[in-house]
């Protein structure tokens, strides 16, 4: 004879704790599914994925996602912020430690465009310009032989450069007659400045000038 029973006999199964669900319907783990960066989702998400509502964005992402993963892992912006900084600060170095040494083949063996032409106009005058100051900083620096003789040597070291900038010059006019306003004004600048640091260097300027302090300033 079966011997019978009654469902209420059988106690119903304890109700999970709560968050274990949530463990249960995660949608991958460890070892089947790499979990996404919440940066880079983030970022997927901005350019209009399904996530944001859009469409746009999952034609686009699959064409950006290889430059951005490579730019992400290689840490390229913050190479590229490194660099910056090491330029501000060589700049402002440069800037403390007065006029820098140009290089005096810079420019060689090539064809200069008119924008190099000026570019190479404007290094030299702010060169010059440098020097003319230094050397008028302070009853010091005018009074220094040294320091004057120093400066003489750079100017006659770079004094092809100067020569190279006028060989440039008039080649551009050959090519372009219409830059004339541009070029003509520039090489005679740059050859009245020249000429008064050369003056200014000159062992027989630096003999007057300490015969006679007040008249400098």
């Amino acid at each position: 004879m079966k011997s019978s029973f009654s469902l209420s006999s059988l106690r119903s199964a304890a109700a999970p704790p709560a968050g274990q669900c949530d463990q249960l319907e995660r949608p991958y783990h460890s070892l089947t599914k790499k979990r996404k960066e919440p940066c880079r989702e983030a970022w997927r998400r901005s350019w209009g994925s399904t996530a944001s509502g859009g469409s746009a964005g999952d034609d686009l992402w699959p064409l950006l996602q290889r430059h951005y993963d490579y730019i992400m892992d290689n840490q390229i912006i913050n190479t590229c912020k490194e660099a910056n900084g090491e330029l501000q600060s060589h700049n402002s170095t440069a800037l403390l430690t007065g006029p820098r040494l140009l290089n005096p083949t810079s420019g060689f063996n090539r064809q200069w465009s008119l924008n190099q032409l000026i570019a190479e106009f404007n290094e030299l005058c702010q060169w010059l310009t440098h020097v003319q100051e230094e050397i008028y900083s302070s009853p010091e620096n005018l009074s220094s032989r040294k320091l004057r003789m120093n400066r003489m040597s750079e100017l006659v070291s770079v004094e092809p450069r100067r020569i190279k900038f006028v060989e440039q010059a008039s080649a551009i006019l050959e090519r372009i007659p219409e830059a004339s306003g541009e070029v003509t004004w520039r090489i005679e600048h740059l050859k009245i400045k020249w000429e008064a640091l050369r003056l200014l260097l000159s062992p027989e300027q630096q003999n007057r000038d300490e015969d006679n302090p007040d008249a400098v300033g």
